[in-house]
């Protein structure tokens, strides 16, 4: 793993050397977190509604609709 630059917002970026992939370690954006769309879909297989399941994500509504 390398540094890869920053973001536009100024966090650091960094690359996988064996699959390539860009991540940071620090997201401003809570939907962007690696996991959120796991948990999206495992809330609601189990009968979560989208308003109980943006709020206990804390991410938007329209982010758990687009994702689901």
């Amino acid at each position: 793993m390398y540094r890869h630059g920053h973001s536009s917002s100024r966090h650091e970026r960094f690359r996988c050397r064996s699959c390539r992939r860009v991540f940071q370690l620090s997201y401003t954006c809570e939907a962007r977190k690696p996991g959120v769309k796991d948990h999206i879909v495992d809330m609601a297989f189990n009968g979560a509604d989208v308003r109980d399941t943006a709020k206990t994500l804390k991410i938007g509504i329209n982010t758990v609709i687009c994702t689901s």
